[in-house]
């Protein structure tokens, strides 16, 4: 199981390799922090989800893997809360909603685009993006964050 906080150190530790013009790989650390920092989120919902679903001691049960598998397919739109039905969100949701969304951008570019110089400045305002995204989401309330769950899964795939 991918522990979010590890992944958050292996971002930073890429972070900080990516600062050294010297190293031949500087460039290719930056991207990579980018995305893992995107991924230390990701693993963070998908826990949680599969774990509220199945139950925090299910992690050896197929439903648990089955959950996080289908939540790993989960793109979270912009208009989620038009999506969701209701009239308005918690702070917590939409700043967990937008943080999500970019970082999700970010890792895709990072990814994909052969094209892409990640700034280190850029690099740090992500790893800090994926850091408070992950506390948001943590605060978000019981319900909300069910429904928030509940789209991401039903959420239509890009």
């Amino acid at each position: 199981m991918l522990d979010p906080e590890a992944l958050l150190e292996v971002a930073n530790t890429l972070y900080c390799a990516g600062l050294n013009p010297e190293h031949t790989a500087s460039a290719a650390c930056l991207r990579r922090s980018v995305s893992t920092a995107y991924y230390a989120v990701f693993h963070s919902v998908l826990r949680a989800g599969a774990a509220r679903l199945v139950g925090p001691a299910g992690e050896r049960r197929p439903a648990y893997a089955i959950l996080y598998r289908k939540l790993a397919k989960a793109r979270l739109d912009v208009a989620f809360q038009k999506q969701s039905g209701l009239a308005s969100v918690a702070p917590e949701t939409r700043d967990f909603a937008s943080l999500f969304i970019k970082l999700q951008e970010a890792r895709v570019s990072a990814d994909y685009d052969p094209g892409l110089a990640v700034e280190p400045s850029t690099a740090l305002e992500l790893l800090d993006s994926a850091r408070i995204a992950i506390a948001a989401f943590a605060r978000i309330l019981h319900g909300e964050q069910a429904d928030l769950l509940a789209l991401m899964l039903v959420a239509p795939r890009p």
